[in-house]
């Protein structure tokens, strides 16, 4: 077994630098929003959208619960969603890293990125990210 390893950089996310992998999820004067309900909600419209059409695939909605890795973090492992999109929004007010490769049966590992992402920002993988 052949074993790479890789030291990533962390850079802050943001849409343009993450489209590639595919969307930030975040409620902000950039996103598209209107106001509803007499003026006390403020809707940020169609932030990510979910694709999981491929083999009668449907939409779902789930949560997990994960614990803090301790720093420095190695990760071998990498995970693929071939038939649908995933998306991730925090629930604990805390910042946590993104890490992302592009690549067809395999992840690129040379073309990994590592992002910051804010307490107030999710992420919805494109589907085969």
């Amino acid at each position: 077994m052949t074993s790479t390893v890789r030291l990533l950089q962390v850079q802050p996310l943001n849409a343009e630098a993450f489209k590639p992998f595919g969307d930030v999820i975040q409620a902000n004067d950039a996103a598209k929003h209107f106001s509803i309900n007499q003026g006390y909600a403020e809707r940020y419209d169609r932030l990510a959208l979910v694709d999981a059409n491929d083999l009668g695939g449907q939409a779902g909605i789930s949560i997990f619960r994960a614990k803090a890795r301790p720093m420095p973090i190695e990760l071998s492992v990498l995970e693929k969603h071939p038939l649908g999109s995933q998306a991730f929004m925090p629930m604990s007010g805390h910042a946590y890293l993104v890490v992302v490769a592009p690549g067809g049966n395999a992840p690129e590992i040379d073309k990994a990125q590592c992002f910051l992402a804010s307490a107030t920002q999710g992420v919805n993988y494109a589907k085969g990210t």
